[in-house]
């Protein structure tokens, strides 16, 4: 059956949405006219697929660009071209005014031995860290203004659009004062290299303004559900990715909403074969609200994510021109069966990545286990175009993010092993989750924490729990596997399986709820870390200062700070390997 769905994918039906949404509806800002259109255009698109499909309106915060001027001042008088970021304050009428200092990349080693208090940043954009990041960086450490160059080529002449906000959905009580508190504009990366000119020789001194519209808006959320017909009929995937854009969006994320609209539509037509239900899902406010949408619904239908969703496969950016390398990101548990599907659909090796904290991904906290797959470029072009790591178009203005940027061979591979993934977990008997991956990589990071800081936080019981969390997980995969091996994939369960294969399933589930939230964020199960956040880049997150403890007095400040926050983390991880341990010994115990 895969393999008849498979065939019956169209790539002309993907280009066909694919072109009405960059060609006719660009600038799908979050609330404006084009997105709202482009919600209407899905909906009806899943509608006319025989989908059931709701839209759902919520209040976001979001942004919109209004205008902006940079001014050098020194060593020469000049006016180079830029353009706001979104969500950021705006500028008193005279402007800012400061000197400009050359941070690189933007990170926390980039600023480390650099004084940036009271002045203006000067960064390349990448995601090392995202641009949010770097603005939130730079906040914090007395920052008055940033301006951040487009990656690409010189002689592109793009301005780089962002988002400044790093707080990750709708801002609370909480995360209100965390918002951006300076002005950012994005300049080409020509304009980049004068600037850097200027600044070999001496000082040099800008001006600039920025307005922006920054506001609660009527946004709008298409979901479509095709409901599951097995045992697990109550239990369901969700396919989705963003629809709002910058430009014409045609690789950002056109091209990604042409092709979830396919998959439901081949999906559904054969729904009678699946186990287990898709909820699909396009997403508004992600490029200028930062995750409005996908935030709200975790929030919103808490409840049944909790209990019933099993998976969710983000896309954003498949069939790119130029990529060659078939990338997985994806959380530990699903890592193996992730590289075992594309292992049948590509033909070269897939990259297998964990999953980072960008794009839509907002079920961290509740413990939903991601996958974001597509066609990668190889890293030498990545440099080639200054570190763009999805076209030196992304993100660039005047748009070239257009329909030639999309390779629809390309494309029709990574729809392919997409549909393959969603058609595998709504249909297999056995959920295919494996821990011993995760477990390991708790194991490894545990054990360079406690070679630095293992006695300030007491880190030998929780190192204990994940060696015996490690062990139990292999002959719980033990377990798992044989299971599987004693089901059909895709067929009816035996009557003497179904209650085994039911426990596994569970646990399965429950391991992800009770582990994620302690392994890969901050903010725990109910918050969002902020967008890029440096923290994110290791396991157990919140104990990434650890490391510092062994080289600070623990007479300072930074030491005991430090050291509470760590303390408390120490033992939200304690907690989850223990929950976890005693979810794994009750099912082993029963066999």
């Amino acid at each position: 059956m895969r393999d008849t769905i498979l065939e019956e994918l169209s790539i002309d039906n993907v280009m066909k949405h694919t072109r009405y949404l960059a060609d006719e509806l660009p600038e799908r800002f979050s609330g404006n006219a084009n997105e709202q259109k482009a919600a209407a255009y899905l909906e009806q698109a899943m509608k006319s697929a025989g989908i059931s499909a709701t839209m759902h309106e919520f209040t976001g915060y979001a942004s919109l660009p209004v205008n902006s001027r940079l001014q050098v001042l020194s060593p020469e008088k000049m006016e180079i071209p830029s353009i706001p970021f979104m969500n950021i304050p705006n500028t008193p009428h005279q402007g800012i005014e400061g000197e400009i200092v050359d941070v690189g990349p933007g990170g926390e080693e980039d600023l480390r031995g650099k004084n940036i208090r009271g002045k203006i940043i000067l960064a390349e954009s990448s995601y090392s860290p995202p641009r949010q990041e770097k603005i939130r960086l730079a906040t914090a450490r007395g920052a008055s203004g940033a301006l951040i160059a487009h990656w690409g080529l010189e002689e592109h002449q793009l301005m780089v659009r962002g988002n400044a906000k790093a707080v990750w959905g709708n801002p609370t009580l909480d995360t209100m004062s965390q918002m951006p508190r300076i002005s950012v504009l994005g300049i080409t990366r020509a304009d980049l290299g004068l600037l850097r000119k200027f600044l070999s020789t001496g000082p040099v001194r800008v001006n600039f303004t920025a307005q922006v519209d920054c506001g609660w808006k009527k946004l709008l959320l298409p979901i479509g559900k095709i409901e599951g017909l097995g045992d697990d009929a109550d239990q369901f995937i969700i396919l989705g990715g963003h629809y709002d854009a910058w430009g014409n969006g045609a690789t950002d994320n056109a091209n990604a909403n042409g092709l979830v609209l396919e998959v439901a539509r081949v999906l559904h037509k054969h729904r009678q074969q699946m186990n287990r239900g898709l909820w699909i899902c396009f997403w508004s406010g992600h490029e200028t609200g930062t995750m409005a949408a996908s935030t709200w619904f975790v929030d919103r239908f808490w409840d049944e994510l909790r209990d019933h969703c099993l998976a969710y496969l983000n896309v954003d950016s498949p069939g790119m021109r130029g990529t060659e390398r078939y990338t997985i990101f994806t959380s530990a548990e699903l890592a193996n069966f992730t590289a075992g599907v594309a292992k049948e659909l590509v033909p070269e090796e897939p990259d297998i990545q964990r999953v980072a904290r960008t794009g839509d991904q907002s079920f961290f906290g509740i413990g939903i286990p991601v996958v974001n797959s597509r066609s990668m470029f190889n890293p030498m072009e990545i440099r080639r175009m200054g570190n763009a790591t999805l076209g030196w178009w992304n993100h660039g203005y005047p748009c070239r993010d257009t329909m030639d940027k999309v390779d629809s061979q390309i494309m029709a591979k990574d729809m392919r092993v997409i549909a393959a993934t969603a058609y595998e977990l709504c249909t297999r008997p056995v959920l295919p989750m494996g821990f011993l991956r995760m477990a390991d990589e708790m194991v490894a990071r545990l054990e360079e924490l406690d070679a630095s800081a293992g006695e300030q936080l007491r880190l030998g019981p929780v190192k204990d729990a994940a060696l015996q969390f490690r062990a139990q997980a292999k002959k719980l995969e033990s377990v798992r596997k044989g299971l599987e091996d004693r089901t059909q994939k895709g067929g009816a369960i035996p009557s003497e399986l179904k209650q085994q294969v039911h426990r596994i399933n569970q646990l399965s589930r429950r391991l992800s709820r009770i582990l994620t939230h302690a392994f890969a964020s901050v903010a725990g199960r109910y918050g969002q870390d902020p967008y890029g956040m440096s923290n994110l880049t290791t396991r157990f997150p919140g104990l990434y200062y650890a490391p510092q403890l062994s080289k600070l007095s623990a007479d300072s400040e930074e030491y005991n700070l430090i050291m509470n926050g760590c303390l408390r983390d120490r033992n939200r991880v304690s907690d989850a390997l223990q929950e976890a341990l005693q979810s794994v010994e009750i099912e082993l115990s029963t066999r």
